[in-house]
């Protein structure tokens, strides 16, 4: 895994238009259109090189492009570990800075997991203006709250990978 530099201001303009016109039957309904964050696909993968944002392998040699939400859209249910449980992160769907292209082989292991350090840290709902309309600027994975979660999972566009690996 490798840093990547992503500016979380300079959103596809597909996908921010999709955004827009799906966002308050997000907030109503907590479903998700899928085709607004394959808009982002084609940019996810100039970026990246075509290759996985957690592996880096080539999606040709394991399979093809999976768009990843860093913060899963949809709830965790762990029976075995219930602390682990999450609501999921519905409003983050179409958010540029939560957008990685993985490998099905890092992709389908991930799922919806995504345990933080501390539990009570979790963001459970989105930040909403005066109108109704989420606050944008609180959708950004570097900015409070939701950087304040600290995520077990290392994210390559928010982390420094290199300060997560032991080397002797």
């Amino acid at each position: 895994m490798r840093k990547i530099e992503k500016d979380f201001y300079q959103i596809p303009k597909n996908l921010k238009d999709c955004a827009k016109n799906n966002e308050s039957h997000l907030l109503e309904s907590k479903e998700v259109n899928a085709d607004c964050y394959k808009k982002a696909k084609d940019d996810l993968e100039k970026l990246y090189h075509k290759k996985c944002a957690y592996c880096e392998s080539k999606y040709q040699t394991t399979s093809s492009t999976w768009i990843e939400h860093y913060r899963p859209k949809k709830a965790r249910e762990n029976k075995e570990k219930p602390e682990y449980n999450h609501s999921g992160y519905h409003w983050l769907a179409y958010e540029w800075s939560n957008l990685l292209p993985t490998c099905e082989n890092c992709n389908r292991p991930k799922s919806n997991k995504f345990p933080l350090l501390d539990e009570s840290q979790r963001v459970k709902e989105p930040t909403l203006l005066s109108d109704g309309k989420m606050d944008k600027s609180k959708n950004l994975l570097n900015e409070t709250p939701l950087k304040n979660e600290l995520a077990m999972i290392i994210n390559p566009e928010i982390d420094e990978p290199i300060d997560f690996f032991f080397l002797k």
